[in-house]
Parts: structure tokens; sequence; C-alpha cells
């Protein structure tokens, strides 16, 4: 079974399970679906909407994948790049996947530690993308896209081994320390860590690109 017809049933079965489980809830139930830095929720939503939200994004990130060679440009790039985007694609897959499981968990009664579940899938999807970012050439769908990094395969490469080694790093420590620190503290960190690993090398990148055009 290749990758894409794994990844469509998931899809079906993940939804399938979510309505199974909608149909047997009080049609007024809530989920929380958004949690502040103290780890408390502070938004909810109606239980069909939470359950159905995690498999209606894993269908989008599929459709994307399975269409992504006629959508994009650079199609010698974007076939270097398979190895690498299918990780990314399941990295992200297996967050939502455990977003969903944790989700079908609470509906049915259980007391799901949803914060600290969603930071460390987080973690763990950050460690593997991490992995493969310098595995992927350049594309306008797939990485970090600035002007910069689209404009120079040198600066492209620069930026996402900075991002591959800061995804990793941060992923690792968040992963873990989400557990052991109390969720006032631990949300403060993760956030501190994790968008900064994506946004640092976003912004070097013109750097990047300005030294590599001072030395041309």
């Amino acid at each position: 079974m290749n990758s894409l017809k794994t990844a469509g049933l998931l899809v079906v079965l993940s939804a399938m399970a979510s309505l199974y489980v909608i149909s047997r809830l009080p049609a007024d139930m809530t989920l929380p679906v958004h949690w502040g830095l103290n780890g408390e929720p502070d938004a909810t939503a109606s239980a069909t909407i939470a359950l159905l939200l995690p498999p209606g994004i894993m269908l989008v990130l599929t459709v994307l994948i399975a269409t992504l060679r006629y959508l994009e440009p650079r199609k010698q790039n974007l076939e270097q790049s398979r190895v690498g985007i299918q990780a990314i694609f399941w990295a992200l897959m297996v967050l939502f996947l455990a977003l969903e499981a944790g989700y079908l968990g609470l509906a049915n009664g259980y007391q799901v530690p949803m914060f600290q579940l969603i930071i460390s899938a987080l973690g763990v999807a950050f460690i593997i993308m991490g992995n493969y970012f310098g595995k992927v050439r350049s594309n306008y769908f797939i990485g970090i896209k600035t002007p910069w990094t689209l404009s120079s395969d040198a600066v492209w490469q620069k930026t996402h081994r900075l991002a591959g080694k800061l995804a990793i790093t941060a992923g690792l420590i968040s992963a873990v320390l989400v557990w052991i620190l109390p969720a006032d503290f631990a949300g403060i960190l993760v956030i501190g860590l994790l968008v900064p690993s994506i946004l640092l090398p976003a912004m070097l990148s013109w750097w990047f690109w300005r030294t590599e055009t001072r030395t041309s």
C-alpha cells in the first residue's frame, strides 16, 4: 500500500471513528479547542467540530500532497525532495492523529492531558521535520518561503539546515519538558522554543542572501 493510500485510509478511519462517537454524544456537548500559555483551555467548540477538525485537516494535507506535482512549478526540485516532503507530511499526519486520539478520549469521558499531548506531539513532529528540512529543495509549497530563500538555492539550503538543527533541538526539549514543568511555565517555555526555531531562520534568510550578494 503506497503512502497516499495509507493516508487516505487513515483519514477515512479517523472520520468514521469521529462520526460514530458524535452519534452517541449529547447534542450540546462541547470540547476545548484552544489552550492558553498556562495550559488551561480558554476556548471551546461543539464536539462535532472538535472531532471532525483533525480528519478534515488530514484530508486537506493528503489532497495537497496528491496534487503537489501538478501545482509546483519547480518540478525537478520537487522530485529531488520526495523523501523529505513525505517525511514532513507524515510528521504532520501523526500530529493530527494524536490530536484526534485525544479528542476521542475526552469525548468518551477520559481525563486526557490535552495540552501536554498536543505540545509533545508537536515536539515530535518538529524533530521529524527538522531531520528532513535539509533534504527539501527550493519550492513554493513546503518549507520556509521568503523572498530570499526562493531567489537563491544556496540561501534556501543555509536557511533550512539551520531550521533543521533548531527544530530538532526545540522539539526534543519541548516534548520532554512539557511533561515535567508546571503547565503555566511549560507553555511559555515551549512557545519560546518552537516558534523561534522556524521564525529565526526565516529572518536570517535575509542575512544569508545579503552575504551571498556581497561575495558574488
